[in-house]
């Protein structure tokens, strides 16, 4: 036989809320699978479906990198500099 083939996984299915649109009447107890039934009806962000989506979506994401405090860019007036500026000297 030739060499192997390497087989296409199927795409993962993604999960989201549905904000504004109908609620599902079986909410977290929702046993659908299909991800147009997500877009079409709201479920509970508690919904394990939902819950693991998201946690799949945190895992990939890169972790978001700080800004830089504008406070520390500029330096504040010493406060001898602040007191000798009233003398007249």
């Amino acid at each position: 036989p030739g060499p192997p083939t390497s087989r296409r996984q199927p795409p993962v299915p993604t999960y989201s809320r549905a904000p504004g649109r109908p609620a599902c009447p079986f909410g977290i107890n929702c046993y659908r699978r299909n991800p147009a039934h997500f877009e079409s009806e709201d479920h509970p962000a508690e919904h394990p479906l939902l819950a693991a989506a998201n946690s799949q979506q945190s895992q990939q994401r890169p972790a978001a990198v700080p800004a830089p405090a504008a406070a520390a860019s500029a330096p504040a007036p010493a406060a001898s500099e602040e007191s000798n500026a009233g003398d007249g000297a």
